[in-house]
């Protein structure tokens, strides 16, 4: 017998004869629109959707259906949104490689008491990245943009100067044949300990078209050691060597012009790779290939003096 309720209190039954051979069965007329959204927040996990007519049904989550903070009713309008918090509702917090994952089972029915055909479950999950990760392998995670942030730092400002009196005294302009003089080397770095320096390809010239001589070589060592001592390297940045002025036979000026090579300071063995490896001194002269002009005029000089003009380039 089928049991259908009638208009007055009391229930009547009909036979089953009066049943149809055909019956039609009556579903909730509504359902869901499109994918529903699901938002990560700072302290809760939340599920939005819309629905094709006024939703009236309730959103709760699985096996929490009678605690009143894990079920939502319907307000009877087509968008809908169920907030979780993390520390409710039973919401799963599972650890993985670079992060953590929020998980939750929400259930969307459209009736007000029972789950029908029409009813749809989703397993929500917010994924959370760890600000500090160690892997030993590369990864690739679409959703971090990587910003490269780059700084560069000044290179330091570098100098040669023919000095008096060591390496403190006062810039030589004009000196005499067989004075003592300090040839310095030096630069001055806004950051400390970064920088090592190696002094090198050091030749003089006449500056009237005679060909330069060498007396430092492209290593950094002395070639002429009666002309220039190997030089020493008193700090990371700086380097010198005493030395006694000599000329060009018939010219008044002499022209300096070295290198300096710049590298980066080693953690574990400072400068030591950037100084020169020079073999032992030994007395080497040089060949000079003498300017075919000139422009000095000599004149005898009653104190019996040769004065020559020395420039630092």
């Amino acid at each position: 017998f089928q049991m259908v309720p009638s208009l007055q209190s009391e229930p009547h039954y009909i036979t089953p004869q009066t049943i149809p051979s055909s019956p039609s069965y009556v579903t909730i007329d509504n359902g869901i629109i499109g994918d529903p959204e699901v938002r990560c927040g700072s302290e809760d996990i939340s599920l939005h959707f819309s629905t094709a007519k006024p939703f009236m049904g309730k959103i709760f989550v699985k096996g929490h259906v009678n605690e009143a903070e894990c079920i939502q009713q319907g307000d009877s309008r087509n968008t809908q949104s169920f907030t979780i918090r993390f520390d409710s509702c039973g919401v799963r917090r599972q650890r993985e490689v670079n992060g953590v994952v929020i998980i939750a089972t929400v259930i969307v029915s459209f009736h007000s008491i029972f789950i029908t055909k029409v009813d749809r479950a989703y397993r929500t999950s917010c994924f959370y990245m760890e600000a500090t990760k160690v892997v030993n392998q590369q990864i690739d995670v679409g959703a971090l943009t990587t910003a490269t942030i780059r700084n560069k730092v000044p290179i330091p400002t570098c100098r040669y100067e023919i000095l008096s009196a060591g390496p403190s005294g006062n810039p030589v302009s004009f000196a005499r044949i067989g004075d003592s003089v300090y040839h310095k080397w030096s630069c001055d770095a806004e950051v400390l300990d970064v920088y090592c320096m190696r002094v090198h390809s050091c030749s003089v010239y006449d500056g009237q078209g005679g060909s330069p001589v060498t007396v430092v070589d492209q290593n950094g060592c002395s070639v002429d050691p009666a002309i220039l001592r190997q030089l020493n390297y008193n700090a990371d940045l700086s380097a010198g060597q005493d030395a006694l002025v000599f000329k060009f036979a018939d010219r008044v000026g002499l022209y300096f012009n070295c290198q300096i090579q710049l590298t980066l300071k080693e953690k574990t063995t400072g400068c030591t790779a950037a100084l020169p490896d020079c073999p032992s001194p030994s007395y080497q002269q040089a060949q000079v290939e003498p300017s075919t002009r000139t422009s000095e005029e000599v004149e005898d000089d009653p104190r019996d003096k040769e004065e020559y003009r020395e420039k630092p380039k």
